[in-house]
């Protein structure tokens, strides 16, 4: 399987797709059926592994996930005839696990809680946050996180008052040996699907968050950067949302909550779900 995902798989879907099939790959396949000869693997053998994933609490797209890399691996085998037979063929999958959780969005006042502190400043004038100009961004404009991050500010226009999504960064995994970092950021040209090409329309308190990091950063090619005029690493940006949320006296949760507050404030606004889902870039 190792070798079908690098040599074939791979070659057809993205990097940070390719980290999450890895990762199925090396904790719940190989760990609980690598053992199996392969041509002893039988349906029985990959349904247990999938009651034993139910049994663990799994969710559903993890168990859905593995069950879908094996089946599409083992059918690769049968057609180049390497395989006899498909060894997923007669797997029941779950219908319905758990009932899925309850979108997480903020409250008016948590919301307002969260813009004073992402504006609240130190003695020397700067961010308590450093990211906290990013999070307003992300909080009223419905972004996802790697399109911000991936933002360049040819794609911001001041005058119309609109950005254009054109691409994003992803956290992937790293797979040069020549450097000891697990991670980086990866610029990818092509967005999350087709749909997320779009244009936002931006508020006042977005162009004027945008307006502070273009003071800061002038010369920068992009509008969220580090230090040392890097890409900003996500967990980097989570962390300082998290702090932000701690100061507030919120339940830490996960930057992407923006996003599902931005779609609940357009909901209280009466605005339709199918222009919700164009604003958000849905499918």
């Amino acid at each position: 399987m190792y070798n079908w995902l690098y040599t074939v798989h791979a070659h057809t879907i993205k990097t940070r797709t390719l980290d999450r099939y890895e990762e199925i790959l090396d904790n719940q396949i190989n760990k609980h059926i690598g053992y199996i000869q392969l041509a002893n693997l039988s349906s029985t053998d990959i349904q247990n592994l999938m009651n034993i994933l139910i049994e663990n609490d799994y969710s559903y797209g993890t168990i859905s996930g593995t069950y879908r890399l094996l089946n599409t691996c083992f059918k690769s085998g049968v057609q180049k005839e390497e395989l006899i037979k498909n060894p997923c063929a007669g797997v029941v999958l779950p219908k319905n696990l758990k009932k899925p959780k309850k979108t997480q969005f903020f409250t008016e006042e948590q919301i307002e809680k969260i813009f004073k502190e992402c504006l609240r400043k130190t003695k020397v004038g700067t961010l308590r946050c450093k990211y906290g100009y990013a999070i307003i961004i992300l909080l009223y404009t419905g972004m996802r996180v790697g399109e911000l991050l991936g933002l360049r500010w040819e794609y911001v226009d001041f005058e119309s008052k609109i950005i254009k999504i054109e691409g994003n960064l992803v956290y992937a995994k790293t797979r040069d040996n020549s450097t000891d970092a697990r991670y980086f950021m990866l610029e990818q040209n092509k967005p999350k699907t087709a749909s997320s090409i779009r244009e936002i329309h931006i508020n006042k308190k977005v162009y004027e968050a945008l307006a502070e990091l273009k003071k800061i950063n002038p010369e920068s090619e992009f509008v969220v950067i580090n230090a040392r005029n890097k890409f900003v690493f996500l967990p980097n940006l989570n962390h300082g949302f998290k702090t932000i949320l701690e100061r507030c006296g919120i339940e830490p949760c996960g930057v992407h909550v923006c996003r599902h507050t931005f779609a609940s404030m357009l909901f209280k606004k009466g605005v339709d779900v199918k222009t919700v889902s164009e604003l958000l870039g849905h499918f």
